[in-house]
C-alpha cells in the first residue's frame, strides 16, 4: 500500500476516549477500530537459545563482549577462520561470548568446549592464577577449556583444527560432526 491508501490510525484522544468508556475509537473512515491485545510482560524471544545452549547473563558482560568481537587480534581472526571450516562449524561457535562472570573466546555449547587464544601477558603469574581460576569455574559448569598461543592460532591453523576436532569428538556433540559429514559427503568433513 502506498500512504496515501493506508487507513490512518486513530489520533490519541481517540484511543484514550474509548479506553475511557467514552465510546468507540474509530479509522478515519469511521470505521471502528479493533481492540489491540494487551502487551505482554514476557522475556524478550529466546529463539536464538537451545537445549544444548547456555543463556548469555548481566548487560555489561554483552558491552563488553561486543567491544571485544569488533576488535578480534589477528590471532583470534585466524582462530575463527578455523573453527568455523570444515565440520568444526557443525559445533554452532559463538565468538567472544559472556558466560557466568567471564566473556569467552571462542565456545561451543553444544560441545562444552571453550577454546581460548592466550597471548603473551598469559605467562604472567598474576595472569596464569586468574586463567588457573577462570578454567576451574568453567570446568564446574561441565566445560572442557583448550588454549592456544597466539603463534599455534596464526601459523599452525591445520594443527589445531585437529586438534580442537578430536575434542569435539570425545564430547556431547560427536553425533552433530558425524550428521554434517554425513550431509558434506564430498570433502568427508576435511577441513576446507
Amino acid at each position: 500500500m502506498t500512504k496515501a491508501h493506508r487507513p490512518a490510525s486513530p489520533s490519541m484522544g481517540e484511543a484514550s476516549r474509548a479506553a475511557a468508556g467514552g465510546g468507540e475509537a474509530r479509522d478515519v473512515a469511521g470505521e471502528p477500530l479493533e481492540a489491540l491485545p494487551a502487551p505482554t510482560l514476557a522475556s524478550p524471544p529466546q529463539s536464538s537459545l537451545r537445549d544444548d545452549s547456555s543463556p548469555i547473563e548481566g548487560e555489561p558482560g554483552r558491552t563488553l563482549a561486543r567491544r571485544l568481537r569488533a576488535k578480534l587480534t589477528d590471532a583470534e581472526k585466524s582462530m575463527w577462520r578455523t573453527l568455523r571450516s570444515g565440520e568444526l562449524r557443525a559445533l554452532n561457535w559463538r565468538r567472544q561470548a559472556p558466560f557466568g562472570p567471564y566473556v569467552l573466546d571462542f565456545v561451543s555449547h553444544p560441545a562444552r568446549l571453550v577454546v581460548e587464544v592466550d597471548g603473551a601477558g598469559h605467562s604472567e603469574s598474576d595472569q596464569i592464577a586468574h586463567d588457573a581460576k577462570r578454567t576451574a569455574w568453567l570446568e564446574s559448569q561441565g566445560y572442557r577449556v583448550e588454549r592456544f598461543s597466539n603463534r599455534d592460532a596464526t601459523w599452525n591453523a591445520d594443527g589445531v583444527w585437529v586438534s580442537v576436532r578430536a575434542l569435539a569428538e570425545q564430547s556431547s556433540a560427536a553425533q552433530r560432526l558425524e550428521r554434517w559429514r554425513a550431509a558434506h559427503p564430498v570433502d568427508g568433513g576435511i577441513k576446507s
